[in-house]
């Protein structure tokens, strides 16, 4: 999903397939808040000034820079 420019958010399950994923009607529900951020954003983008890139590691509970 596109925040901003050059800002996007990814969301993704690596353990699973998307057939499988699909398959569990917890998906389809989480598609609705889905579809409203997005619709949110969308009017209203949001904009970051300087470089304030941060990455989180889902292994690591540490910010890496």
């Amino acid at each position: 999903m596109v925040l901003g420019e050059g800002i996007y958010l990814i969301c993704n399950n690596t353990k699973s397939s998307m057939e499988e994923i699909t398959r569990d009607p917890k998906w389809l529900n989480a598609q609705v808040p889905f579809a409203e951020l997005s619709e949110a954003v969308r009017p209203d983008p949001l904009t970051v000034s300087g470089d304030h890139t941060k990455v989180f590691s889902q292994s690591r509970a540490e910010l890496v820079r």
